[in-house]
């Protein structure tokens, strides 16, 4: 409707983030705290993006690298959660200085295998949380299902930097054999590669 108001919107927020960011970052510092954040933005859904990346990219994006300039420059590593699928925004989240992802719903196209043969804009290999699906092999599938999908998330994932859960929240009536064998495996890769 009002592009220039909604590109100014972003500006604005993007220097208000950046000012908040970097009050976070001097506090991760001063404390000792591990340099470890994740973003917890639902941009996108079963379809791809919730809106057009060519808007995202005029106002959103150049407010969104301002705004995560802080951590990166004092190089945290952050992690993107993923719902839905962010494919097409993947080149643009690692050029502004994403390094790690997390929440992959496989079932909406997400690329596991592609993402985790990406490197970081620094050029190092990146921290992924890969999980069983919470919505296909946790609930609905086997015991053998669920190993399967874990070994498939170890051979397939980064080499080093690869930390093994659900891919969200455990919901109820998922059958107790699957979550003890997926805790099993998390507990057995943890010690074996």
């Amino acid at each position: 409707l009002y592009p220039e108001v909604i590109d100014r919107y972003f500006t604005l927020q993007g220097i208000y983030a950046k000012k908040n960011n970097q009050a976070v970052v001097d506090s991760f510092i001063q404390a000792g705290l591990p340099k470890y954040h994740r973003l917890d933005h639902d941009m996108a859904s079963s379809r791809g993006l919730l809106v057009d990346w060519h808007s995202l990219e005029r106002a959103w994006y150049p407010a969104f690298i301002e705004s995560i300039s802080p951590a990166v420059k004092a190089e945290f590593t952050l992690l993107w959660h993923c719902d839905g699928n962010l494919m097409e925004m993947i080149p643009y989240l690692l050029e502004a200085g994403i390094n790690g992802f997390q929440g992959f719903q496989y079932e909406d196209g997400m690329d596991y295998i592609k993402i985790c043969s990406l490197r970081a804009k620094d050029k190092k290999s990146m921290v992924i949380q890969a999980g069983v699906s919470v919505t296909r092999e946790l609930p609905l599938g086997t015991p053998s299902d669920v190993s399967k999908q874990i070994k498939f998330l170890v051979e397939n994932g980064p080499k080093t930097g690869l930390f093994l859960s659900f891919s969200s929240s455990c919901t109820p009536g998922v059958p107790y054999e699957n979550i003890k064998t997926a805790l099993d495996g998390f507990e057995y890769y943890r010690t074996h590669r």
